[in-house]
């Protein structure tokens, strides 16, 4: 039994010892373990406030994931892009009205490609988005997404037909959002926050620096 994300990620042997042990056991599972465990629950622990972690609807996500109920996918790389990671142009719009983000995918080639797994077991992913507070972009933020249950996907998210990879075999897909709805603590925010009036505001970087700490997630491996 593994310990809490928040204990596993921030002791370098136990981290360690379970990718060690999963990439001697099978390639495959060891991307599946570094694909929820570091980048997904990763962010989760790195840049959620820890306020977050006490709100009822993320804090139940967090436990069905480290209890492996459900699965944590990290959704960045763009398929129309080979930079794609310094170039994202998925989007979270802030609706100021309903104190919510929207997920958009602008067209085909901005759709995510990672180790998504078709509909059948709940699965929430890490996107990786560009923040757009009233008609100004923010920067790359992580944001906490539902894709799907054990039936169907959530509303706004579309999930393609798993295909494989004969090099890695896992279950792959493409995932597109389309006006998918995130409630405001499903972005994981860190020290920056927008206020009642609208206004954004960070006290520790501009949008460089929040793409930096986003994709600063993959330090550990």
């Amino acid at each position: 039994m593994l310990p809490p994300a928040r204990e596993l990620l921030h002791d370098g042997d136990w981290l360690a010892a379970l990718s060690s042990c999963a990439a001697l056991a099978d390639p495959a599972l060891y991307m599946t373990v570094v694909n929820h465990h570091v980048l997904c629950l990763g962010s989760v622990v790195a840049s959620a406030d820890p306020r977050q972690l006490r709100a009822a609807d993320l804090a139940r996500v967090v436990d069905e994931l480290e209890s492996g109920h459900r699965k944590g996918v990290f959704l960045v790389t763009e398929i129309g892009d080979a930079n794609s990671h310094l170039a994202l142009r998925t989007t979270a719009e802030f609706d100021p009205a309903a104190g919510e983000f929207v997920l958009r995918t602008p067209d085909r080639g901005a759709a995510k490609f990672s180790s998504v797994g078709v509909p059948g077991r709940p699965q929430s992913a890490v996107v990786c988005a560009r923040l757009v507070v009233d008609g100004t972009c923010y920067g790359v933020h992580p944001f906490l997404a539902d894709l799907c249950d054990e039936r169907h996907t959530a509303p706004g998210v579309t999930v393609s037909g798993a295909f494989g990879v004969e090099t890695l075999p896992l279950e792959y897909a493409l995932v597109r959002f389309d006006g998918a709805r995130l409630p405001y603590d499903r972005w994981l925010r860190g020290t920056a926050r927008i206020d009642g009036e609208g206004v954004f505001h960070d006290p520790h970087g501009d949008a460089g620096r929040a793409l930096r700490r986003t994709l600063d997630v993959g330090r550990p491996l």
